[in-house]
Formats: C-alpha cells, structure tokens, sequence
C-alpha cells in the first residue's frame, strides 16, 4: 500500500510538469505561486521520510549545493532539480513517467489547438536558412524550437510507457506527427532527434544482441564527446580557422559558448548570468558549467554517471535510448539541468534510494543507521 505523503510528490512534480507543458517559466507569477506551494507539499513529504546514513549524506550535500547554487545564480534549476530527486524516496520512476505523460499529453494539444484556433499566440519567426526565407511558427509556445522540444519530451514519455507494447502503427503515427509539427517548427534538431528516438526503439527490438550491446553502452561515450566538444570548440573559437565554419554549422552556438567561457571563466557556484542579452547559451554542457560553476557541475556530472552505470548493470534499453537522445538533445539546448525537461535525471532515484527488505530495515533501525531529516 502506498504511503499517502508519496501524493505530496505527485503534486510537485505533476505541477512543474503541467506549467513547462503550456510553455511557461519562472517568470510567471501563476507558476512561481503554485511552485512554492508545492514544494511546501514535498518538503512535507521529505521531512517524513526515512533514510539510511547513505542517502541522508546524499540528501545534506545535495541540499548544500542546490541552495549555494541559488544564492549565488539567483536561479532555482538546480535546487529544485536536488528537491525532486530527495522527493523521489519510496515512489516509482514508472508510475512518475505515466503521470508526467498523461499531463504533456493533455498540454501539448491543448497550446497547439487553442493557437490553431486564435486564442494564443502563434508567433511567426522569418529567418534566412540554406539559401532562402524559411518561416516559422511556434503554435503557442514561446519559440518554434520549444514546440518541438516539448514534442520530442511527449514522444519519449509515450515510448518509455509503451516500450514493449509499441506497434507499428504507433511507430508510423509518431513519425507522421513529428513532420507534421516539423512543417510548422522548421526545428532541425528537433525533427532529427525526435526520428532518432523513434529508429531507436525500433532497432532495439530486432533482437540483435551487438546492436544492443551498443546501445546499452553508448550512452556514456557520447556523453564524454559532447562534453569535451562543447569545451574544445568553444575555446578555440577565433584561434582555429576551421571553427569558423563549424560556427555556421550550429548557427554561431560556437561563438557563444566562446563568449561565455571568456566572459564568466571558473567559479564555485555559478554566476549570475539572467541579465546577460550579449549572446545565448544554447549548449547544455557549458550551461551546467557556466550557471552553477565547479560544483554544479561536478554535482550533475556525477549524476549522469550514475544514470550510465545503472542502464549497464541493468541492460535497460528502454532507458538507454531515451539517455542516448536526450544527451545529444542537450547539445543544442540548455535544458540539462531542469529535471522537469530533462526527464532523464529521474532516473538517478532509483540509484538513490534502493528498495530494501523488511529484514533489511529492521536491521539499519536497530543500529541507528535510519535517519529522519527532522532529526
């Protein structure tokens, strides 16, 4: 039987699900509002938890960085990125990816009819692309590239819950729908990752075991590559000719990884960087570097490396797709962080907060080793 303060966490994360699914940040005050209130309804649910010595360690450095990184950055990503994953104690990642999907799916076409039909916005965006004048449209959301992101989180939720139901016709509808939205978007990256996660989860299904093998192990090379590219790059911009074109490639991402790495350099915690209009961040591995400085991103490195040995150990190739996607996804986007987004970093609670027998609790409570954070 499921314990009633699991809810509180439902209620945190199904809010923050529902308010990224409409589009919104924290700039709004409607979300700010029933933010705090239900990170009141989680801090509930966190200070009855139990925990062993393990996790309670895990939760205090957690909570000390989260904060840190707030102060100093004024943004609440990482914190409330550290509270979600506290919150996760006793609760399923599947049961929390079923909600989440249920909430996008329920988001995501209520923004895009209500623009179709006039009631929102549906900003048209011209830009010069390969030669000519492409149009864009976001279909209520605030950019068309946050249309397709938000298709690409939807599509990954419905494949995760459906991984070993799917059909081919299922196959044939999402493919169908992401060049349907691509046609509004114009979002390449979008549009690519999107077709990717879906052959993906179509060749993990062919039963060949090296190809799965790979799978199952590439999550963390390409994490590594990205990594190391994102910085390489960016460093050599304007010293290296050939970065030039490299920088046209991404559309100029380069020379703004180059600015911000030689405008805010290393720091502890983070910087500042919210009223920064002189360029964008649009790379999600400089990002957790730039806004939380070393320790943020040491901190969320090291969470990754916990989803990579997790998918390894457990030969999971449900997750291992979906790892694998969003880690080139955060390439081109500065999402890596938001754990709302980024729904992959809930998979780290399941290496968190491992399930325990009753022998095996009654036996860390005999010798003190379960903690109470009121405690």
């Amino acid at each position: 039987m499921k314990s009633k303060s699991i809810y509180l966490f439902y209620v945190f994360i199904l809010v923050n699900t529902f308010f990224k699914g409409i589009g919104l940040d924290n700039d709004s005050k409607l979300y700010l509002i029933c933010l705090a209130l239900a990170s009141i309804a989680l801090l509930f649910k966190i200070l009855t938890d139990k925990y062993t010595k393990k996790e309670f360690i895990f939760i205090i450095l957690s909570m000390i960085i989260g904060i840190s990184t707030f102060i100093i950055t004024k943004r609440p990503t990482l914190l409330l990125t550290v509270l979600c994953l506290i919150g996760m104690k006793n609760v399923s990642v599947n049961d929390t990816f079923k909600k989440m999907y249920y909430v996008r799916f329920f988001t995501f076409f209520l923004v895009i009819t209500l623009a179709f039909i006039g009631i929102l916005d549906n900003t048209k965006i011209e830009m010069w692309r390969n030669g000519g004048n492409s149009i864009r449209y976001s279909l209520g959301y605030g950019h068309p590239n946050t249309l397709h992101m938000t298709l690409f989180i939807l599509v990954a939720l419905y494949i995760y819950n459906r991984y070993d139901k799917l059909k081919n016709i299922e196959y044939i509808v999402l493919i169908a729908l992401n060049f349907f939205i691509y046609h509004f978007s114009v979002s390449r990256t979008g549009m690519i990752i999107t077709l990717l996660l879906i052959v993906l989860t179509i060749v993990s299904k062919l039963k060949f075991k090296t190809i799965q093998n790979i799978i199952i192990k590439i999550p963390v090379i390409i994490f590594i590559a990205l990594l190391l590219i994102s910085f390489i790059t960016g460093l050599l911009y304007e010293k290296v000719d050939i970065m030039d074109e490299v920088n046209k490639l991404f559309n100029g991402r380069i020379a703004y990884s180059n600015y911000y790495l030689e405008t805010y350099g290393f720091s502890l915690f983070g910087n500042n960087i919210q009223n920064d209009r002189n360029a964008l961040l649009d790379n999600g591995y400089l990002y957790m570097y730039i806004q939380f400085g070393i320790v943020g991103f040491l901190y969320l490195t090291m969470l990754y490396f916990k989803i990579f040995k997790k998918i390894k150990k457990d030969k999971d190739l449900r997750k291992a797709i979906l790892t694998i996607c969003f880690l080139i996804y955060i390439f081109t986007e500065s999402f890596s962080p938001n754990i709302f987004m980024n729904i992959i970093l809930l998979f780290v609670a399941e290496t968190i907060f491992l399930q325990k027998s009753k022998e095996n609790v009654h036996k860390e409570l005999s010798k003190g080793e379960i903690y109470n954070v009121k405690s």
